[in-house]
């Protein structure tokens, strides 16, 4: 007997190597789509995260997963066997992680709510960016042993962090002061509709019908669900354009970070971004934030911690985890987050929910499915 059946027949011993499973593997094989196919599936999903949620430090290391054949090929193949094997597993693999990530990532905006009750909002933001991002520092360079960026990459790094750390989340905590935290929530789920509409401006490119409706439905439902807030003092105008000018600073980090190619991997990034954003919102703490009436108290420190582990951490774990099981699947999470966030803000801070509320986050998801129908339209192509 030669060397390659006598390990066939080993191996249809132990049960690994038999008859019928060679042939549910030749019925797998069929009905699935071939390796190039599952290959550009797997470039799609990485690829198709851009521009999905903005990250509580920064908007595009959801983009920056390296993209490797060997790699994409065996993880479609082993969540095709978790499928084939047991769809109950599978499905519930899928949800839980997706349901935390949504309650986790809608609490934001009521944790930063609960830190500008106890001290001003530039001193939250500014101690969070100082204890995060020597944090995250701390891992990449002195337990990953990541390289330190370049002159160039420095320089791309302080725009970014410029738009997408000190004017966004700095006008995000400075708005809520002046805003419910579930208007923030609604207002952060709107994200991807300005993404478009930068992006079309900056590559010169028309809208297509179908996201110009999306940005007008979005903007129209955050108005309507804002509308009563502002007779109940609940919501000011200054403060709800102190909202839209930090969206569109860090939508337009997101198209600004999506023209270059990174080689630096996420958290050094993320580390160096928080940091570098924490160096120029200084001189506007020191000159601005209000020391005298800050308490530095438990509700404080407690919100900066939820800030940094459950939602920074665990969160964005979670969605790197949903990213790659199925990119366009993990985007419908998103829709979400809104609910979640109104539900924190009634139940956590007593802020009321009208009618208004629910119609306006219907406008914004139905904006949002239509800013990202593309994409979702793309997905099941793929698939």
């Amino acid at each position: 007997m030669s060397t390659g059946k006598m390990a066939r027949a080993e191996r249809e011993k132990s049960g690994f190597d038999t008859p019928s499973l060679r042939a549910k593997i030749r019925r797998d094989v069929f009905y699935h789509p071939p390796p190039a196919k599952i290959f550009r599936r797997a470039t799609f999903a990485r690829l198709s995260a851009y521009g999905t949620q903005s990250t509580t430090f920064t908007t595009s290391n959801l983009v920056t997963q390296n993209v490797r054949a060997p790699n994409g090929f065996a993880n479609s193949m082993g969540r095709l066997v978790q499928q084939q094997a047991s769809p109950y597993l599978y499905g519930m693999k899928f949800f839980l992680p997706g349901l935390l990530f949504a309650a986790l990532w809608a609490s934001a905006s009521a944790a930063t709510k609960f830190g500008v009750l106890s001290v001003d909002p530039l001193i939250l933001a500014q101690i969070r960016f100082f204890i995060a991002g020597p944090l995250m520092l701390l891992v990449a360079h002195g337990i990953q042993r990541n390289a330190l960026p370049n002159r160039l990459e420095f320089t791309r790094l302080t725009i970014f962090a410029l738009l997408n750390t000190t004017i966004y989340l700095g006008a995000f905590v400075l708005a809520l002061k002046q805003v419910s935290a579930g208007i923030g929530s609604l207002s952060t789920a709107t994200n991807p509709l300005f993404i478009t509409l930068i992006s079309a401006l900056w590559l010169r490119r028309p809208i297509r019908w179908y996201e110009g409706l999306g940005i007008a439905l979005g903007m129209a439902g955050v108005l309507l669900a804002t509308y009563p807030l502002l007779e109940g003092s609940y919501a000011t105008l200054s403060g709800l354009l102190i909202l839209l000018g930090g969206m569109v600073s860090v939508s337009a980090a997101t198209v600004y970070y999506a023209r270059f190619t990174w080689q630096l991997p996420n958290l050094v990034i993320n580390g160096w971004q928080v940091l570098i954003g924490g160096i120029l919102l200084l001189p506007f703490t020191l000159l601005f934030a209000d020391f005298d009436h800050s308490h530095y108290d438990a509700r404080f420190w407690g919100s900066v911690f939820w800030l940094i582990i459950p939602v920074s951490v665990i969160g964005l774990q979670l969605w790197f985890y949903l990213v790659r099981q199925d990119a366009v699947q993990a985007s419908l999470w998103l829709f979400l987050c809104p609910i979640f966030g109104f539900a924190y803000s009634s139940i956590l801070l007593d802020e009321p929910l009208t009618i208004y509320t629910f119609l306006g986050t219907v406008l914004v998801l139905a904006g949002l499915y239509l800013g990202q129908r593309d994409k979702f339209q793309k997905g099941k192509k793929v698939a």
